[in-house]
């Protein structure tokens, strides 16, 4: 009796002794793996097992905010009766979402994992999942490090917005560069680029943003601003290759252009969205 007791404020209670999973997993795949358990000092029921796959986003609302965000759920349902000090291994599936952010410094992935224990302080353990980018955020990443831009220590970080229409999460996570020692010649204008991306399971969204140097302020910046930063929004499907020259294309198009709309030629690999200034 006086086990039970214990184990109801987690002490001897059972534990997950580890999580082995995937080394690495693309977003959009399905990531398997194996939840290793260990019984406590008494005989336990185990209902339930909670897997939650979770990030940390910005969310802005004010002042800059930081908060956990939960990419999915599922829930195990082993209905297990747990001797003490009995080891017990159960296997699991979680589709990782296709709007997961990729692994970064800034964009860390987990997987927490809690049991459900009856009357007791349930057991939860958190194990980091290495996301790896789907198809065209591969495509296009390559081609920005194929024309010679590094990316800067504060790349990688996601930004929270509502839900969006298709029940995806609503992230997207900006990727920042700045210019390398092998930039391409046709770029050397260019001091710093951005792209925003946001991957659905038919395409990305990406917003391209140029600040070009030398070049005075569009009339819409705030006075004092020294750098004239251009955007320009485009789909990049995942069945399709995006060369570097491709993405030269656009980013000399973002950058050349001074007032009003550009109009986005249609291009093989790209499919135009919008052009603002």
């Amino acid at each position: 009796m006086f086990k039970k007791l214990l184990s109801r404020f987690g002490i001897g209670a059972p534990q997950i002794e580890r999580i082995e999973h995937d080394h690495q997993i693309r977003r959009g795949e399905t990531l398997t793996g194996q939840i290793y358990i260990l019984g406590g000092r008494s005989a336990v029921r185990i209902d339930e097992i909670n897997l939650s796959l979770q990030t940390e986003a910005h969310f802005f609302q004010g002042d800059v905010q930081h908060h956990v965000q939960t990419l999915r759920e599922q829930t195990l349902n082993p209905h297990l009766r747990l001797e003490a000090g009995a080891h017990e291994v159960l296997p699991f599936e979680l589709l990782i979402p296709i709007e997961t952010p990729v692994s970064h410094t800034l964009s860390q992935v987990w997987l927490r994992t809690e049991l459900e224990l009856p009357w007791a302080v349930d057991p939860h353990d958190r194990d980091p999942v290495r996301v790896m980018p789907e198809a065209a955020t591969e495509h296009l990443l390559r081609a920005v490090r194929a024309l010679g831009f590094k990316e800067t220590l504060v790349s990688g970080s996601c930004l929270a917005q509502a839900e969006s229409a298709d029940g995806l999460s609503g992230l997207t996570q900006v990727f920042e560069f700045m210019p390398g020692s092998q930039l391409s010649y046709n770029l050397r204008e260019v001091s710093d680029l951005a792209l925003l991306v946001r991957a659905n399971p038919y395409d990305a969204e990406i917003q391209l943003e140029v600040n070009r140097q030398g070049q005075p302020p569009a009339d819409w910046l705030p006075d004092g601003v020294r750098k004239a930063e251009r955007r320009l929004r485009f789909r990049l499907r995942h069945n399709e290759r995006f060369p570097a020259s491709g993405l030269q294309e656009l980013l000399l198009k973002a950058a050349g252009q001074s007032q009003g709309l550009y109009p986005l030629r249609a291009h093989n690999h790209v499919s135009p969205m919008q052009t603002n200034t």
